[in-house]
């Protein structure tokens, strides 16, 4: 219960662009806490959708929300706060920054308001379309969007989707199939990031297929800085298995980073 009061705490943090979305801050908490009271406990559901101004470390910055969707916990400053600090300060090191799970882009925004050059991969095409509409709104050039997932090879894929819990969508396994499974585009890293300039910057927040994403990027990796992963603990030695030449730190939560020991630089950030 105090959690999620704190989380409210840092969503309301936001700044509403117009009356409605305003409103829709206040609304939307107040039905959450009632929800998480009777035993609701996925992410908050925003009501209405609207646009919101949030203040990110990269400057101030606007996104647009869906209506009965998580995206406002997805673009609230504070909200994994150790990702956001390591990211700032290695941010200064590199000069490409790679968003694997981009969802609607609170951290392609902030990175490219940074000055980086960004590629934000999201396979869900809904999602994908409200992140292309927050880089347009902000006025940023230097991001390109692929709409697929990343993986270990080239093809098509089974997305699991739960109504409004968008940053929740998955590949689906076999016995992992929902009502709103979708098939998506499935793409190698190495093969879509060959024209980013290094040193290169990486997020991965990929719902559980992380280790994908790393066999499919073996050649992007090695000219990574670092990469800030999200990884389920039951894949969390095969992770390590994969990036033994990397040095790993636990940031808490399900988050580590990883640390690119062959560039000198990097590893004096932290």
């Amino acid at each position: 219960m105090i959690s999620r009061l704190f989380l409210w705490k840092k969503v309301l943090n936001l700044k509403g662009a117009d009356l409605v979305s305003e409103m829709n801050l206040f609304t939307s908490a107040a039905v959450d806490m009632i929800a998480y009271i009777l035993g609701r406990r996925s992410n908050p559901i925003s009501l209405l959708g609207g646009h919101y101004y949030a203040h990110t470390f990269g400057g101030w910055a606007l996104f647009r929300t869906r209506s009965m969707s998580d995206d406002l916990y997805f673009i609230t400053p504070g909200r994994e706060p150790s990702v956001e600090e390591v990211l700032r300060k290695l941010a200064r090191r590199a000069r490409s920054f790679i968003d694997v799970g981009a969802n609607i882009g609170y951290y392609t925004v902030t990175m490219a308001l940074l000055g980086l050059n960004v590629l934000a991969v999201e396979p869900l095409p809904s999602t994908a379309r409200v992140l292309d509409d927050n880089v347009k709104m902000n006025g940023l050039k230097r991001v390109k969007i692929i709409r697929a997932a990343a993986w270990d090879r080239e093809g098509e894929l089974t997305l699991s989707v739960r109504d409004g819990l968008y940053g929740e969508a998955a590949v689906a396994g076999e016995n992992n199939k929902e009502v709103g499974d979708r098939k998506i585009r499935a793409v190698k890293l190495d093969d879509i990031s060959t024209d980013l300039e290094s040193p290169i910057l990486i997020k991965v927040d990929a719902e559980g297929s992380e280790v994908h994403v790393i066999k499919g990027g073996r050649k992007t990796l090695k000219r990574a800085v670092a990469i800030v992963i999200e990884v389920l603990d039951e894949n969390l030695k095969v992770v390590r298995n994969l990036l033994n030449d990397f040095i790993i730190i636990y940031l808490g939560g399900k988050y580590y980073l990883a640390i690119n020991p062959s560039l000198e630089e990097s590893s004096k950030v932290l």
